[in-house]
């Protein structure tokens, strides 16, 4: 036995067989890892704006056009990577592609449209008509109102309210559960309700009180848990008409008024106001409020996104006329007579074009895209 046997056997060590083939085996393995990784920082990076456009180039490899139903006054919203399409005569289901997967003739004066997630629900403001659609499986809940609906919202979990006129009452809430079963039912035989919310997972829902207060008209947020008879909250929110509320998540609430939007909790938390002198349109995304104001210095209109606690978050001016301005996801799309602009939610500019074909309208999609809409026909802009 040689010195270097006799001083290994003596240790009581041995050597390893070391595989060449085993060594590149790994390292083919760790280079992979190291390129997964490097992928998912690259998609991740900018806000997560890498990885919607991979969405948008797997999803949509050939131009979307729709050939929509009808050429009168519509409201488009983007629904399922589709677009859902509401006026007088009913409700338009349209898929990614612009194939038409459903129509409803459901007349409607007033017509009036919430999406949210797979659902679509339709109401005739001012009528007793109203229609949940669920993606994939059609129209679940068709019904008649006892009164007048006022307003009606639905979650992504698939619950439903509503406000409207009562009997004995001045004014009822209905909640739906997600079996499409009536759960929950408010009486107000004080105040007149004008607006409502439910959230996600249906545990809360919110209606807007309108009454007086020192003989001036006085408008309250209304806070219910869905298991309790009585209110768990209420919010002053000034003397102004709300237009809407709504579930930011599961339970913080915004209400959009005439002279300001008001964040607060369900437990009556006040988050925060951001006033403003001239609302002409506004529009809502993740975590955030869009608003198109008269614009206070020169411009036809200014811009603002406003985050849960009243903060500005963003700001433009904007020359020419507004068309429209449309929200979804971390995106906001203004369209003007010089062209469309998308923004992040902090309103820094990260798409535009001037080829908008004489789009009078929009529907912002959450993956980035954008349709747009003139006369009978939508297509879809991919940044």
């Amino acid at each position: 036995m040689g010195d270097l046997d006799k001083s290994v056997a003596q240790q009581g060590k041995v050597i390893p067989f070391r595989s060449r083939r085993r060594e590149r085996r790994l390292l083919i393995v760790f280079l992979a890892l190291l390129a997964v990784v490097a992928v998912g920082a690259l998609l991740l990076a900018g806000g997560g704006k890498n990885y919607d456009a991979l969405r948008r180039a797997v999803s949509y490899r050939e131009e979307t056009r729709v050939q929509l139903e009808s050429s009168g006054e519509r409201i488009a919203k983007s629904y399922c990577g589709g677009l859902a399409v509401l006026d007088g005569a009913g409700l338009g289901i349209y898929d990614k592609s612009g194939a038409l997967l459903n129509l409803t003739a459901t007349p409607m004066e007033t017509p009036a449209l919430r999406t949210a997630g797979k659902y679509a629900l339709s109401f005739d403001a001012g009528g007793k008509t109203l229609e949940l659609y669920q993606s994939g499986k059609g129209v679940q809940l068709s019904l008649e109102a006892e009164g007048s609906v006022f307003d009606a919202d639905v979650s992504e979990g698939g619950y439903m309210a509503y406000v409207c006129a009562g009997g004995n009452a001045k004014a009822m809430l209905h909640v739906y559960n997600s079996s499409f079963e009536l759960s929950y039912t408010v009486y107000s035989a004080t105040r007149h309700l004008t607006g409502c919310a439910v959230s996600s997972g249906g545990h809360y829902a919110a209606a807007v009180g309108l009454g007086q207060k020192d003989h001036v008209f006085d408008s309250t947020a209304i806070v219910y848990a869905t298991n309790k008879k009585d209110p768990i909250a209420e919010v002053s929110l000034g003397n102004q008409l709300i237009y809407d509320i709504y579930f930011m998540d599961n339970k913080t609430l915004c209400a959009i008024g005439q002279s300001s939007a008001v964040f607060f909790d369900v437990s009556g938390r006040m988050l925060g106001t951001y006033q403003y002198a001239s609302l002409l349109d506004y529009d809502v995304c993740a975590g955030a409020v869009v608003l198109e104001l008269g614009a206070a210095q020169g411009g036809s209109a200014d811009v603002v996104t406003v985050g849960s606690a009243g903060q500005e978050l963003g700001r433009i001016s904007v020359t020419g006329a507004v068309y429209g301005i449309s929200a979804s996801g971390k995106y906001t799309a203004v369209l003007t007579d010089s062209g469309l602009f998308l923004y992040d939610k902090k309103l820094a500019l990260w798409s535009q074009t001037q080829e908008t074909a004489g789009a009078s309208g929009l529907a912002m999609c959450e993956d980035g895209s954008v349709f747009l809409l003139a006369g009978q026909v939508a297509w879809r802009y991919l940044p």
